[in-house]
């Protein structure tokens, strides 16, 4: 059987709506407070890590061109590449160097000649004098 509840709703008409308008301006400064953290999440943590996406783009874009421009400028075999790349990227880790920087003067080495298995040498000869204060593994 259902069963029916009654209630009775008293209210001064005069506080409610004091208390709605309270109310409904909390709401506002609390939406304005919102806007302006979310103006300030946009101003200061996804404009710079745009920038930081497009620089690391822009990193990546130049390695890969430093590498084509070894084989299309320097006669390096295409097939050296990935073994060029692999042993950069560690000797930068090694050394303090900047990968760039080492690609160009691997670039300079492989274009004065010398063969790009001995360029490495090379390279990590000038890279490691550079880290320890001897001159520059750029170029």
């Amino acid at each position: 059987m259902a069963s029916v509840v009654k209630i009775t709703f008293l209210a001064d008409a005069r506080k409610l709506s004091s208390a709605l308008k309270a109310l409904d301006t909390d709401l506002n400064t609390t939406a304005s407070k919102l806007d302006r953290i979310a103006n300030t999440l946009s101003t200061k943590v996804s404009v710079p890590l745009a920038a930081v996406g497009v620089g690391a783009l822009k990193l990546a874009a130049n390695w890969e061109i430093g590498f084509s421009r070894l084989v299309g400028l320097a006669d390096v075999p295409a097939a050296e590449i990935a073994r060029l790349k692999k042993e950069v990227a560690e000797l930068a880790g090694e050394t303090g160097q900047a990968p760039q920087t080492l690609v160009e003067a691997l670039y300079s080495i492989a274009s004065a000649g010398i063969p790009a298995a001995d360029a490495m040498e090379v390279l990590t000869v000038a890279a490691k004098g550079s880290a320890a204060g001897l001159g520059s593994a750029a170029v």
